[in-house]
């Protein structure tokens, strides 16, 4: 569905005026001021409603092969009249409108981006940097849809990555812990079974009672001798024993000894023998009381003696009470500590078999993300890649078109793209002469502009448009580029502006409109 007519009313400097064109190439000329560009102007506002300055009341209608588009601006806004075949939709409301007239010829951006050249920057791409090809390449087939998705997608990986890297530091906190536990366990345990072991309480309980009740015997037969022995000091049998003893042998020492005047031997005396055996029995009643009071004494010493021992046992037994109920209480305390950290330990497991299952979670949602965000690469990579062959497929057919030698490939990689040439002796756009320079620079850019309206989704209604198209090219350059308008113009309508007509015939393939 290609334009057939442009009708301008009260537009900037077209007040009241139609312009036929071809299906074909069509060239507008004339000189500055002219209102070359307001025909444009008014193709862009009659399509998409791009208003330009200059005007508060106007129309535009645009005649097509199938029906009409009727744009008309007043001081209350804009109202669209469009036909298309038999159907005819009328609105003031340009949301409605907008998408029925760009399913027809596409959006303006789309247009802007691929279908619109100016002849002055012919040579901007060709004669960029790499860098510069690169970004410019990017905006002409519409690659920032993935530059937005890997935006997101990368502002999707940060917190993924930081979620991730939290979830692994927690599980090595957590399994730190739980190591504590067991090393804080393992050392109870060891300190547990070197406690003094063959302690039974019952046992050692049972020993002591026996030896107080021992002990308690003792000491009623201690106290027993003990009173025997000061009953028996009391008394005073031993002293008065003595005293006999001591009056037996003063009386016996006081008797006068009678002796033989003869022999000089002692004369027998039966006082004196009387006193003998008084002294006798005196001393052997001394002597017997002498041996029950030592008597008396010894078993008093006895009896002290192992009361003193059995003491002693009952220390020994009582210390070993002692030992074992601390040791018990330590037990105690050691295996209740050992219960409050297995608790802990089985608790730190639970968080740890929890944290595992949040890693793994984590683990796949980021596998995920980096998978989404290599896929967007990938995508990008070739669709970049299915575009750069493409172009260089329609740019070598250009050249071929056009009778040049010469061939050309798009070399990229992230953020450069190179153009290397082959058929001429030259490696690369810039070993190439100015001519074959500027063939590559018409060629490339035309061929850029057939694939990125494909990219754009815009349809072969809408016209391609090269504007100053012939002011800058020399005539081998304005021939190549009426060449190859005529090529497109097979599959597109071709609308070329300029200052002058070429010096050049036209032939009828051209439709030349003056202004």
């Amino acid at each position: 569905m290609s334009i057939k007519t442009i009708s301008l009313e009260s537009f900037l400097v077209h007040k009241d005026r139609s312009f036929d064109l071809s299906p074909g190439v069509n060239l507008i000329t004339g000189a500055n001021g002219s209102g070359k560009t307001t025909v444009l102007q008014g193709l862009i506002w009659g399509l998409w409603g791009q208003k330009v300055r200059g005007f508060e009341e106007a129309s535009v209608r645009l005649e097509t092969s199938r029906g009409s588009i009727w744009r008309r601006a007043k001081s209350c806004g804009e109202l669209v009249d469009l036909l298309d075949g038999q159907e005819r939709i009328k609105s003031s409301n340009k949301t409605r409108m907008l998408p029925l007239i760009e399913s027809r010829f596409g959006s303006f951006e789309a247009w802007k981006r691929s279908l619109w050249i100016t002849g002055k920057n012919v040579g901007s791409f060709s004669g960029a940097t790499p860098k510069g090809r690169w970004d410019h390449l990017m905006r002409v087939v519409g690659a920032e849809v993935f530059d937005k998705a890997l935006d997101k997608s990368q502002a999707r990986r940060k917190p993924a990555a930081d979620s991730l890297k939290k979830s692994r530091y927690q599980v090595q906190q957590v399994l730190r812990l739980r190591q504590n536990c067991a090393d804080a366990i393992r050392e109870l345990q060891e300190s547990t079974e070197i406690l003094p072991g063959g302690m039974d309480t019952s046992v050692l309980r049972a020993k002591i009672e026996a030896q107080v009740a021992r002990m308690d015997a003792l000491d009623v037969a201690q106290k027993a001798a003990l009173r025997a022995l000061k009953e028996a000091e009391a008394s005073g049998h031993l002293s008065r024993a003595e005293e006999a003893l001591e009056r037996a042998i003063n009386a016996r020492k006081a008797l006068p000894e009678s002796s033989c005047f003869v022999c000089g031997q002692p004369v027998p005396s039966p006082e004196r023998e009387a006193l003998e055996r008084m002294e006798k029995e005196a001393r052997a009643t001394r002597d017997q009381a002498r041996t029950d009071l030592a008597l008396l004494s010894s078993s008093y010493r006895e009896y002290s003696s192992s009361y003193s021992q059995e003491r002693s046992v009952l220390e020994t037994l009582q210390s070993r009470m002692e030992t074992a109920g601390l040791s018990e209480r330590l037990f105690l305390n050691h295996e209740k500590q050992v219960l409050d950290l297995l608790d802990e330990y089985y608790g730190y497991w639970s968080e740890e078999d929890r944290l595992y299952q949040d890693l793994l979670g984590k683990t796949r949602q980021g596998l995920i993300v980096e998978s989404a965000h290599e896929v967007l690469l990938q995508s990008k990579k070739r669709y970049i890649a299915s575009f750069c062959k493409e172009i260089e497929k329609t740019t070598n057919r250009f050249l071929r078109t056009i009778g040049a030698k010469h061939q050309v490939s798009l070399v990229f990689s992230s953020g450069s793209l190179e153009i290397h040439t082959s058929g001429t002796g030259a490696e690369d756009y810039e070993s190439c002469s100015s001519g074959e320079q500027r063939r590559i620079d018409i060629c490339l850019l035309l061929a850029m502009s057939q694939v990125a309206a494909s990219a754009g989704n815009l349809t072969e209604s809408t016209p391609l448009v090269v504007d100053e198209a012939l002011d800058t090219l020399d005539e081998a350059g304005v021939e190549a580029l009426l060449w190859l308008a005529c090529d497109i113009a097979k599959r597109r309508q071709v609308v070329l502006v300029s200052h002058v007509l070429p010096p050049l015939p036209v032939g009828t393939s051209i439709r030349p409109i003056t202004l």
